[in-house]
C-alpha cells in the first residue's frame, strides 16, 4: 500500500526503513489477507494443478504466500524492485523454498521484463503497479497502460491476469460517496491502514483530508482500468470484485 507519495521519500520502497515499517504495519491490516484469499480463490485452477504463476510487486510475499497454500505445486516468480521488500518476501516463504524463485526489475523500466524467463499460466499483483503512477504523476497513467500489455506478452494462452488495486472516483459527486463511506468504514484495506487509524485519534477533518489525500493522489477509475486491459489485447475483462476504492480486476488471454 502507497498512502504516502514515493515522491515524499526520493529512495521510496528501496528504503529498509519503509520497507520494515509497512511490513510491521501488516497486523493491523486485518482486511488485506481476506482480500487475497478472494483473490486466490477466484484463480481458474484446481489445487493439485502443476502452474506458473509471476507475482508483480510481491512486497513482503503476503499474496504469494496465499497463492502457495492454495496451489502447492505451483512454480512462483516473485518480482520486485525493491531488494528490502524481496528479503522480506525470501523470509516469509522460506517454507516453500523450492517453489519460489525472486527477480529484482522496476516496472518504471520498459525492460523490466527481460531479468523474467518464460511464460505464466497466471500473473498476479496486489496494491503495487500504482507505484508507478505516484512516482510520474503526469505519465504514470500511459506507463501502466504498457505495463499491462507487457503482462499480457508473459502470459501462456489460456492465461490470466489478476490485479487487485486502488482505484479513484470518476468524478466529484462520487469523491463524496467514497469519502462518506470510507470515514464509516471498519473493514476497508485504507480505514485499517495503521496510518489512517492514528488520524482517527485525531479530529474529523484530519482523517477526511488524509483520505481525500488517498483518493487522488495517483489512482485511476475502474472503468479507465479496464479500457487499459483491453487495449492490452486481452479477451475477457472483468472486475470481480469491488468495495469502494479496493476492486479486484482480471483479465484473460484466449
Amino acid at each position: 500500500m502507497a498512502i504516502n507519495s514515493d515522491a515524499e521519500r526520493p529512495e521510496g520502497w528501496r528504503s529498509p526503513e519503509r520497507a520494515d515499517s509497512w511490513v510491521a504495519g501488516q497486523t493491523r491490516r486485518t482486511g488485506l489477507q481476506a482480500l487475497h484469499k478472494r483473490l486466490v480463490s477466484a484463480l481458474p485452477f484446481q489445487p493439485g494443478d502443476i502452474i506458473r504463476m509471476l507475482d508483480v510487486g510481491t512486497g513482503d510475499g503476503a499474496l504469494g504466500f496465499e497463492v502457495l497454500t492454495a496451489y502447492p505445486k505451483a512454480q512462483l516468480v516473485c518480482h520486485d524492485y525493491s531488494d528490502p521488500m524481496l528479503n522480506h518476501a525470501r523470509q516469509r516463504l522460506a517454507q516453500f523454498s523450492p517453489s519460489v524463485s525472486f527477480v529484482n526489475s522496476d516496472l518504471k523500466d520498459p525492460e523490466w521484463t527481460h531479468v523474467i524467463e518464460g511464460s505464466f499460466d497466471a500473473v498476479v499483483s496486489s496494491i503495487a503497479i500504482h507505484n508507478v503512477a505516484e512516482q510520474s504523476v503526469d505519465h504514470g497513467p500511459d506507463r501502466i497502460r504498457t505495463i499491462y500489455a507487457e503482462i499480457f506478452s508473459l502470459l501462456k494462452h489460456g492465461g490470466c491476469f489478476f490485479n487487485f488495486e486502488f482505484v479513484s472516483p470518476p468524478g466529484f459527486v462520487t469523491e463524496g460517496m467514497y469519502l462518506k463511506q470510507l470515514v464509516d468504514a471498519k473493514d476497508s484495506i485504507v480505514a485499517t491502514d495503521f496510518r489512517y487509524i492514528e488520524q482517527r485519534k485525531r479530529s474529523p477533518q484530519e482523517l477526511e483530508a488524509a483520505i481525500l489525500k488517498h483518493l487522488r493522489h495517483a489512482h485511476t477509475p475502474l472503468l479507465d482500468q479496464l479500457d487499459w486491459l483491453r487495449q492490452a489485447q486481452f479477451d475477457e475483462v472483468d472486475c470481480l470484485w469491488k468495495d469502494t476504492q479496493n476492486a479486484i480486476i482480471v483479465g484473460i488471454k484466449h
